[in-house]
């Protein structure tokens, strides 16, 4: 049966409206989405020397605890909102409470370096070192990949200091997938000291 040709132009015109249309809701909703999962909120974590810690984690971390972690110390904690996807913690310790760790270069490249040490036989590869490039200050990490990780255990560990307006801020970072561990490192790079009071523990 042979169209007539009055109907076949509408039927093309109507294909190629919808042909728009959906590139249009494509065009539209790629920014929105990638805003979405950019997206991060703000948490603060109080130093016991003064002031607190600016962290922008991703929006889809869930904030554990929050809570003093022994005398002159401050602990923040992310769990992903499905189970065992990872954990990260941050702890704030004064000077005094961190058994006299020093704050300078050196000092906290050394501790580091004693922590990788520590790791390497069950690691896999090359546990390297490396330097923090944090806004905060001055701080150190490594990632490590575990040879043999048990049932429910982690596949990739980083763990490194930082010194913040006289304060050691140490991370521990567990995680199966990598884009995590750098998510969490980006946190901590782009973290920023805001100037306060000394805080009072939380019990």
């Amino acid at each position: 049966m042979q169209r007539h040709p009055h109907t076949t132009r509408a039927i093309v015109k109507a294909r190629a409206v919808r042909l728009c249309c959906l590139f249009a809701l494509i065009m539209f909703s790629a920014p929105a989405l990638q805003a979405a999962e950019n997206a991060t909120v703000r948490h603060r974590l109080a130093l016991p020397a003064g002031g607190s810690l600016e962290l922008e984690a991703p929006a889809g971390w869930r904030k554990h605890q929050e809570k003093a972690s022994g005398s002159g110390s401050r602990r923040i904690e992310f769990a992903s909102p499905r189970r065992s996807q990872f954990s990260v913690s941050i702890v704030a310790s004064s000077p005094k409470s961190a058994a006299g760790s020093q704050l300078d270069n050196a000092g906290l490249r050394r501790r580091v370096e004693y922590d990788a040490q520590g790791l390497r036989l069950f690691a896999k590869g090359e546990v390297t070192v490396l330097e923090l490039d944090a806004r905060a200050g001055p701080g150190f990490y490594f990632v490590a990949v575990d040879k043999a990780p048990g049932p429910g255990g982690y596949e990739l560990l980083a763990r490194g200091r930082l010194a913040v307006n006289d304060t050691l801020v140490s991370f521990t970072l567990l995680a199966h997938a990598q884009s995590t561990i750098q998510d969490a490192l980006a946190m901590l790079k782009g973290a920023t000291y805001q100037p306060g009071k000394a805080a009072s523990p939380k019990r």
